[in-house]
């Protein structure tokens, strides 16, 4: 035979031959099936391995000087590894025979020849399983060569957020959120926004380092009474025109109240601490009596 071929040889009951009287008792061996009894016939089959190469099974007589060939069957062909069983018929000139073969690739290894190697793995190294053709599947949660890479809770933001696990969303430096997409304002920022970590963009109105000097005190907190008129001077900073007869910082203080004739429809004007007060005729009404 040529060089690289295997024999091996295993008994083989005929069914001629009486279990009961002679038992040939078989049982899984490496490769092929072994048996236990003499009076079995010896059989050998040349294994040239994966590939166009035949495959011969010979059958003769109990090995020994005298050992004769009874049959020959010989089979070509690929055969490709997996589970299911080739029928071989032989129908020779001395005996019939009716064999199966396969071919079973020796664990972790998968293809045609049984020359791909893939170890399932489930660690630093890798999450994957093997399927029948080798290629390495992903386990659920991981991408990427080798199935290193996780996948990140989806909707984290693929530049602010990370993972080492899958569905995990890790911020970076700066960020935060569910989803890794909010930036950080600077510290003690009150009336402001970001669009990159440690800004304070203030609003609308607001200004300063931190956001919280407001720029529009006269119309947030209207603090002039009695008619005068407020204009904002600086950040929180304000200034009442008063009009004539009052003063104070928020034109509180009645001076000659009644001197610009505050009463309307005939009103007669009264000054008091507070201001004034307008006595109004019948059918009028209100602060001023302009109702």
């Amino acid at each position: 035979m040529s060089s690289g071929v295997r024999l091996s040889s295993f008994p083989l009951c005929p069914q001629e031959r009486q279990p009961a009287v002679f038992p040939c008792v078989c049982r899984a061996g490496s490769g092929w099936t072994m048996g236990g009894r003499a009076q079995c016939l010896d059989t050998e089959v040349a294994e040239p391995g994966l590939g166009p190469e035949p495959i011969v099974l010979y059958l003769a007589t109990a090995g020994g000087e005298d050992e004769l060939l009874i049959e020959r069957s010989i089979h070509t062909g690929m055969i490709n590894p997996g589970d299911p069983w080739q029928t071989i018929l032989h129908d020779g000139p001395v005996a019939r025979l009716t064999y199966r073969i396969r071919v079973r690739c020796d664990d972790n290894y998968y293809g045609n020849k049984c020359n791909k190697l893939c170890v399932p793995r489930n660690d630093y190294f890798g999450h994957y399983r093997c399927e029948h053709s080798g290629a390495q599947v992903c386990l659920d949660g991981w991408m990427g060569p080798d199935c290193r890479t996780a996948i990140c809770k989806q909707g984290c933001n693929l530049l602010h957020g990370s993972c080492s696990v899958p569905g995990e969303c890790k911020c970076s430096y700066g960020w935060q959120g569910q989803f890794c997409d909010e930036c950080v304002l600077y510290p003690g920022c009150v009336h402001g926004t970001c669009n990159l970590p440690w800004q304070c963009n203030c609003e609308r109105n607001w200004g300063g380092l931190l956001c919280n000097k407001d720029l529009n005190y006269c119309g947030r907190h209207q603090p002039c009474v009695n008619g005068g008129t407020c204009m904002n001077t600086e950040p929180d900073e304000y200034y009442c025109a008063c009009p004539q007869g009052y003063s104070g910082k928020n034109c509180q203080i009645a001076e000659h109240a009644c001197v610009s004739n505050p009463c309307a429809n005939g009103g007669t004007c009264h000054e008091v601490p507070t201001g004034f007060e307008c006595q109004c005729p019948p059918g009028w009404e209100g602060l001023t009596c302009a109702n």
